[in-house]
């Protein structure tokens, strides 16, 4: 092979083939920390990337055929006294293109090439077109979202918990050892007049404590207490109605990382379509004399979850959830949170602690909408289990929503928590299945009864009863923004005069805060029905808001 040749094949290859094949060392930590068995490491990748995994197997990569190649990787990187950010990129470039031109692994390669359709032709034409970036951009996303996550994790090894020390390969769970917080910094933030006082967990420890008597100058404070974990994967802001409950004793944060093998044992299969894009955390709050937070908190704890730019892709990002174990059913409950796409990070309010991990969510969709005006806005809120179809296949984008619909809707995209209500509506009867949304909307001051002992929830809801509750669900999330005159706004619409008196404001302030348009230039229909394609859209609408 000439050296021109050679160069080229090694780009190639180091281009196209190391972002899938990456995945294929993700717990592997440079030497000597090298993780633990093989096995544990084809059991992360079929966790992790289960739909590529298959992908090579239906194109004539075999489970023994894979094994091989990890331990063929594995034994080629072992050669290297210490990967650094210098010589990683050659030398797993030399890794693989040894392993490429020895034609031992043809089976692996030649599985990436046919499953993804690519062609070493195809690829060099790109390469001596545009280089590099030509060749990437032919590539599927999930392939370069691997590798950037993959190379990462390579050179972070070491300084993860359990990479050096006796504590496990990359991939482990931290040991509950337990950290304690620096009183001086903690007093300085105070006397900063901080909003918050910020912590960090010492790497390899997973959990941090704070004294009895640092804790009390926080609650005295009025501050809330932000713990980061694990650099920054997960984070907790815990709010001093909450820290009250520990007062008087050292409070003690753990943040448990599962390893790959408790990992797989939690999650099981996932539904198709599914993919976890975080590490699963189990997380818990107790004091010295080991009485932990209770069942539920006085008030939510935020956590915010680091899912990065490496871990998924744009058309992934809108369908991220954080989900909580629900050890009764053994099954993944999906919580509603707010994703920050600048900063990647998914931030979800909890009541009690558990464990809880990111997850994609397939796009939801139904026969019914295809080409619909509304049809992106619906399977956004399909896919994200806010709003659910007509039938497992359609979704009767025209057909009315009632009251007791629209409660729910709301409720499910707020998230709003379940609170009593001293009224009862005798409409609503206990066992219906909107029952719960209704009086969760109205303690939250979404949503009122039509009378004070009725709620009509099988009305059809109008547009003035969806502007109002559109209006205090602004309010109640305090992203209301009242406009400077409120005069005319309603002036070009010729049926203003069907607006009810109470109605005129919320109509107002959901058309300024661009909620709601008119159904034309001249007609605002405040008392038409409202169809379920239309609340749908109004939902996202609220999202866009508050999210």
């Amino acid at each position: 092979m000439s050296r021109v040749k050679y160069y080229i094949t090694k780009r190639i290859t180091v281009t196209v083939l190391m972002v899938f094949l990456f995945s294929l060392i993700v717990p592997l930590c440079p030497v000597p920390a090298w993780a633990g068995s093989l096995d544990d490491i084809y059991d992360t990748i079929s966790s992790q990337y289960p739909e590529e995994l298959q992908r090579m197997k239906d194109n004539g990569a075999s489970e023994s055929d894979i094994r091989r190649f990890i331990s063929a990787v594995e034994s080629e990187l072992k050669e290297n006294n210490r990967l650094t950010e210098e010589n990683i990129e050659d030398a797993m470039a030399d890794a693989i293109l040894n392993l490429f031109l020895s034609g031992d692994h043809d089976n692996v390669f030649e599985a990436v090439f046919t499953g993804w359709n690519l062609s070493i032709s195809t690829l060099m034409d790109a390469y001596s077109n545009g280089g590099t970036d030509e060749v990437l951009d032919l590539l599927p996303q999930s392939f370069l979202a691997i590798g950037r996550l993959v190379k990462d994790k390579i050179l972070n090894a070491s300084d993860e918990p359990g990479g050096g020390g006796g504590g496990g390969g990359g991939g482990g769970s931290a040991k509950e050892s337990s950290s304690v917080a620096d009183s001086a910094e903690i007093a300085r933030q105070i006397k900063a007049g901080a909003k918050e006082v910020s912590l960090k967990m010492a790497d390899g420890s997973g959990a941090l404590q704070i004294k009895a008597a640092d804790l009390t100058k926080i609650i005295g404070a009025g501050m809330s207490l932000n713990i980061s974990c694990y650099g920054t994967e997960v984070s907790l802001t815990i709010p001093p109605e909450v820290l009250s409950g520990f007062s008087g004793k050292d409070l003690q944060a753990a943040a448990a990382k599962l390893t790959a093998q408790e990992a797989e044992t939690v999650t099981g299969k996932l539904a198709a379509g599914m993919k976890r894009v975080s590490g699963i955390f189990e997380l818990s709050l107790k004091n010295s004399s080991s009485v932990s937070s209770g069942p539920d908190f006085a008030k939510p704890v935020s956590l915010a979850f680091s899912y990065g730019e490496s871990f998924v892709t744009n058309a992934e990002e809108d369908n991220l959830s954080v989900y909580r174990y629900n050890e009764e059913t053994k099954k993944w409950d999906p919580l509603e949170g707010t994703i920050d796409k600048t900063g990647k990070v998914i931030i979800c309010p909890v009541t009690h602690f558990s464990k809880y991990t990111v997850m994609t969510r397939p796009v939801k969709t139904f026969s019914d909408i295809s080409q619909h005006w509304a049809q992106s806005d619906i399977e956004f809120l399909a896919s994200r289990g806010i709003i659910n179809g007509a039938s497992e296949t359609t979704f009767a984008p025209n057909r009315p929503v009632t009251r007791g619909e629209f409660a729910t809707l709301l409720v499910n995209a707020l998230g709003l928590p379940s609170q009593e209500i001293d009224r009862k509506f005798t409409d609503v009867s206990p066992e219906a299945w909107y029952a719960d949304s209704v009086y969760r909307a109205c303690a939250a001051g979404l949503a009122q009864g039509v009378k004070d002992d009725l709620f009509a929830p099988n009305n059809n809801i109008t547009r003035q009863e969806l502007a109002a509750m559109a209006v205090n669900a602004l309010t109640y999330k305090e992203k209301l923004e009242e406009p400077e005159g409120e005069e005319g706004s309603l002036a070009a619409y010729s049926d203003r005069q069907e607006i009810s008196p109470w109605a005129e404001k919320a109509l107002v302030l959901a058309m300024e805060n661009e909620i709601m348009t008119g159904r034309s230039e001249k007609i605002l229909a405040p008392r038409a029905q409202t169809t379920r394609a239309e609340a749908a859209v109004i939902i996202k609408r609220l999202l866009s808001k508050i999210e």
